[in-house]
């Protein structure tokens, strides 16, 4: 898996995690995977939810945690606890750090939500083997019910089977605005209902949910690492469902 890859999965599922996973599984892991965790918590973090997880196909870790710190002190923090410089960050709203531990490759999103301190970390963990499986991007749309923007190119596919939530991400190079406004239009025509009522394709976020009886969607749509392009997120989930 590629960096723009490993950095793209994130952003979406990150931002709706608190909102979405309820429901927090532990399951066996290695000690690295284990102590990855506690120093997230260790650091001043609460966990909202881990799981195992299919990333096209390999297999990997999934830790949700959230802090009250800005993203700013967060960022650095983390660059400290594991020990990389391997980081983006411009100073906006996401960053993105990878770290290299005892076999296994950490890829952390970190995303401030709306105000200057609540932040989420999104924490995926794989073994080497396992990361090398993942590196083939998807040959279609994967997301089941949610269509998929006309002419996009899938580059990623994320699923927890049991909790019923897959992440999906592809390429357009069309603008941000049109690819909010077809979600807008195409969910709508399914019996979706905007979960943030008063934002529309032009003046909302970055990132648009949508509910449907016990089902939650949600559209990130931000510049793409490949010039001229964006990149789409697609979030589902199917809440309540253990």
């Amino acid at each position: 898996m590629s960096k723009r890859h490993g950095y793209v999965i994130s952003g979406a599922a990150i931002l709706c995690a608190g909102a979405i996973l309820c429901h927090g599984r532990v399951f066996e892991r290695s000690g690295t995977v284990l102590d990855s965790t506690k120093a997230l918590l260790m650091s001043g973090g609460t966990l909202a939810y881990e799981s195992s997880v299919t990333i096209n196909s390999g297999k990997g870790d999934l830790a949700v945690v959230g802090f009250n710190k800005s993203i700013t002190q967060l960022v650095s923090e983390l660059s400290h606890i594991f020990n990389t410089k391997n980081i983006i960050y411009s100073g906006g709203t996401m960053a993105f750090i990878t770290a290299r531990t005892e076999g296994f490759i950490m890829r952390l999103t970190v995303i401030k939500l709306g105000n200057n301190i609540q932040t989420l970390v999104f924490k995926i963990q794989q073994s080497e083997g396992d990361f090398r499986a993942s590196a083939k991007p998807p040959k279609q749309h994967m997301i089941k019910d949610i269509p998929s923007f006309p002419g996009s190119e899938p580059t990623f596919y994320a699923a927890d089977d049991k909790s019923n939530a897959g992440l999906a991400v592809s390429q357009t190079t069309s603008d941000p605005a049109s690819v909010r406004s077809f979600f807008t239009s195409q969910l709508a025509s399914s019996g979706w209902t905007p979960a943030m009522p008063g934002y529309s394709a032009q003046n909302g976020p970055s990132m648009l949910v949508f509910n449907k009886e016990h089902e939650i969607c949600c559209v990130m749509v931000d510049p793409s690492e490949t010039a001229g392009k964006n990149r789409i997120t697609l979030l589902h989930k199917q809440r309540g469902i253990e």
